[in-house]
């Protein structure tokens, strides 16, 4: 439906809103951030702030609930980094203001095996690099330039090591990224891993294997239980199949508009696409409707 302020006038056309009853009880607002949040340069809208000041006044928990590593997430906020909750690595790690209420590393054995099976498709010369995400850094191998280079992207500071089975801090996620789409070789290479771990496809070239039962939804039900608000009283906005859990743990989700077909079939509400500031013209239209 389109919404319609109080007074009966349709401010934004193109958005869908819960009944005004409904939004009356918003407590924590979660949103993804890359085709979400992020726009089309990976950037946030300046504007964004302006409506999280806004949330904060009314009481209402603002939690970033991403894929990448917390390094790339503190880059990302800058100083709002620690004045936000903060879903990182899937879920692997969350902070509430800066105190961490959760982690959840992989073990060891899954990055020997996992970094093995990227190096055989890059010697059958597919176009791939495998990533360790740690609570404090990140580790990137591969020989492919254009794969690195993606990788890079979403792991400013990552340390390129030769073998990721040396690395001795611990994995709180470990990542594959294919030029290709990631469904034609890396998903079958490691999908009988599925079995005793979280595997997450984030992106149509990245996927994502955590330590089991870790994914976005697990995470937002520990910072609803920290915060006191319910899955009636939570929004969630969505966009890859790593966000599915995240938009099933709210009672108002959306997904957005150029989401993966699966995300599009689980989110309640559809949002404007991330490049047409879909998710701050939402949160907009949901204050005014909070009056």
């Amino acid at each position: 439906m389109p919404h319609v302020r109080l007074d009966g006038r349709v401010t934004d056309p193109q958005l869908e809103l819960p009944a005004a009853a409904e939004v009356a009880g918003l407590r924590l607002v979660a949103t993804d951030m890359d085709g979400t949040l992020l726009d089309g340069d990976h950037r946030i809208d300046p504007s964004f702030w302006d409506v999280a000041d806004e949330l904060a006044v009314r009481g209402v928990e603002l939690c970033v609930a991403s894929g990448r590593q917390l390094g790339a997430l503190e880059l990302v906020l800058g100083e709002r980094f620690e004045a936000l909750t903060v879903i990182a690595d899937n879920g692997a790690v969350v902070l509430r203001h800066g105190e961490q209420l959760h982690i959840s590393p992989v073990d060891h054995a899954l990055v020997v095996e996992f970094a093995d099976r990227i190096r055989r498709l890059a010697s059958r010369g597919h176009q791939v690099a495998a990533t360790i995400s740690g609570r404090h850094g990140a580790y990137i191998e591969g020989r492919d330039p254009i794969a690195l280079d993606e990788a890079r992207r979403y792991y400013p500071h990552a340390v390129e090591v030769e073998d990721l089975a040396g690395v001795e801090a611990a994995a709180l996620k470990v990542s594959a990224y294919d030029v290709a789409p990631i469904g034609e070789a890396v998903l079958p290479a490691i999908a009988d891993l599925a079995a005793g771990y979280a595997i997450l496809q984030g992106h149509d070239h990245w996927v994502d294997i955590n330590a089991a039962g870790t994914n976005k939804g697990a995470a937002l039900r520990m910072i609803q239980a920290a915060v006191g608000a319910d899955r009636e009283h939570t929004a969630a906005f969505g966009d890859q199949p790593n966000d599915l859990e995240l938009l099933r743990a709210a009672g108002m989700s959306w997904a957005m508009a150029n989401a993966h077909q699966d995300v599009l079939a689980t989110g309640r509400f559809r949002a404007p696409a991330n490049t047409e500031g879909g998710v701050i013209r939402t949160l907009a239209a949901l204050l005014d409707l909070l009056g």
